[in-house]
């Protein structure tokens, strides 16, 4: 049997409590909002419920709930919430009641994709600052008129009365990742000569107004911002720029955190958006830095492949940043906090950053999925709790020590069953272990050590170099 020596850390800061405005959170980890596309006809669902209800009871510290629409001109698929329509407020509800039964914190994020969005599901125009096709759709936007940047200001607004009456804690606005207030702001995409147009503060008009109602709506509610903070484009906002920004949008104490995130949808920016497993981890933490530093006094988040504890601790420590979003470790793990903050990291299920959520849910609007755990969007009827005990515990065989093999032999080991795993070759982990021999995959050997340590806590019997012929199972 392989013999593992895991040093159990601790991690005070991580770990300590935060408040912002009156929102008490439990710790420092945030599950950033991410597309999940569970909802049914544009409302959310009871496997929405499931999943946001998981993240609460693994011990998040706050959820951010996926992008909320505020406009029709928004809506991908039928899987997106729309925000602007008071008949979400019931199925919202069933969302922060089954999160606060945790004593966990939810935010509402709102969101309008501007040039990001597509014509074909919504069939209506586009709506963008300029006429300028963006690199994501290739479809040239209309340019709104001021009538048009009106409706999108109230649809914020609108949005966020909506999410607050369903017992929402605070709202988060959406002006990253190329969106429409972003566009507005960044000169690659506002070709405008009007009061929208020209200087950078003219540029970040629409934003001020956005933030100036979602403000008043709010009344004491928490009120926070998303920033990319470098479009890591040519010609595009950099991150001098988007301090000037945060610091006019900061000015007058209408926000109470700034979550910072970076790129647009423009050529390579893409990539460095949602970083995968060939980006170093917490590779753009420093961003969030660089934005602290103009707004000491307000809580400030840091994403970006954040995948351990121990890196969260560091950055935590040594960035000057609040808090840190670990949304796609919590994905491949919901119950990630408890088990750092029970020292017991080594049982935390890895994530790979393979992306295979972010393809699945954004890029497809399909439901939710995770490449190394295979509960996600599924909680309803895979979750913590659901997977009975063996009422007659039997003695199973597994026959192969792949992906599957090892995923089945653990399910039916902490059903209760006796599990023998045979795998034919010298090693675990099939075609995984294979492909973490390639250049920049090396990550993928992590959650097959994972594995393997899981089998052994679960008492597995692991048997290499044999064949499972009829006879010998």
């Amino acid at each position: 049997m392989r013999i593992w020596h895991v040093e159990v850390k601790s991690f005070p800061r991580l770990f300590s409590p935060l408040t912002i405005r009156s929102v008490r959170l439990r710790n420092r980890i945030v599950s950033t909002a991410h597309g999940v596309r569970l909802a049914q006809n544009h409302l959310p669902s009871d496997v929405d419920v499931a999943y946001y209800r998981e993240k609460a009871r693994g011990g998040i510290g706050l959820v951010i709930q996926e992008a909320i629409r505020v406009h029709p001109t928004t809506v991908p698929s039928p899987g997106a919430i729309i925000g602007y329509d008071e008949r979400v407020i019931p199925a919202l509800q069933r969302i922060a009641a089954a999160v606060h039964r945790f004593d966990t914190p939810i935010f509402g994020q709102i969101v309008h994709q501007g040039r990001q969005s597509a014509s074909g599901f919504t069939r209506l125009p586009i709506w963008a600052p300029s006429a300028v096709p963006g690199c994501y759709n290739h479809e040239t936007p209309h340019a709104m008129d001021e009538d048009e940047i009106r409706e999108v200001v109230e649809g914020h607004g609108r949005a966020a009365r909506n999410i607050l009456a369903a017992g929402y804690d605070g709202i988060e606005i959406h002006a990253g990742h190329g969106y429409l207030l972003q566009e507005f702001m960044s000169p690659i995409s506002n070709r405008r000569t009007d009061h929208y147009g020209g200087s950078l503060e003219n540029r970040s008009r629409v934003v001020r107004e956005v933030v100036d109602l979602v403000r008043e709506v709010a009344g004491e509610a928490v009120v926070g911002i998303r920033v990319s903070a470098d479009e890591f484009t040519p010609g595009g906002l950099g991150t001098r720029d988007m301090r000037e920004i945060v610091g006019l949008l900061a000015a007058d104490g209408k926000l109470d955190y700034i979550s910072v995130s970076q790129s647009n949808y423009e050529g390579a920016s893409i990539s460095t958006m949602v970083p995968d497993m060939y980006v170093a981890p917490g590779a753009f933490a420093y961003l969030a830095g660089e934005i602290k530093q103009v707004v000491p006094h307000l809580p400030v988040l840091a994403v970006g492949r954040i995948n351990t504890p121990a890196l969260a601790e560091r950055i935590l420590t040594a960035g000057g940043v609040d808090l840190v979003g670990m949304t796609r470790a919590n994905i491949a793990d919901q119950q990630l906090p408890e088990k750092a903050e029970r020292g017991e990291v080594e049982r935390i299920r890895p994530c790979v950053a393979l992306n295979v959520c972010w393809r699945t849910s954004v890029a497809n609007g399909l439901p939710i999925t995770c490449a190394v755990n295979p509960t996600a969007g599924r909680e309803e009827i895979w979750g913590e709790g659901t997977l009975p005990r063996a009422g007659e515990p039997r003695r199973v065989v597994a026959a192969g020590g792949g992906p599957a093999g090892l995923e089945a032999a653990r399910v039916l080991a902490a059903a209760g069953h006796e599990v023998v795993l045979l795998e034919r070759s010298g090693r675990l982990g099939g075609q995984m272990a294979l492909a973490a021999v390639a250049p920049g995959r090396a990550d993928l050997q992590a959650w097959v050590d994972w594995a393997e340590r899981e089998l052994h806590q679960l008492g597995v019997r692991i048997v290499l170099d044999t064949e499972a012929t009829p006879d010998l199972v």
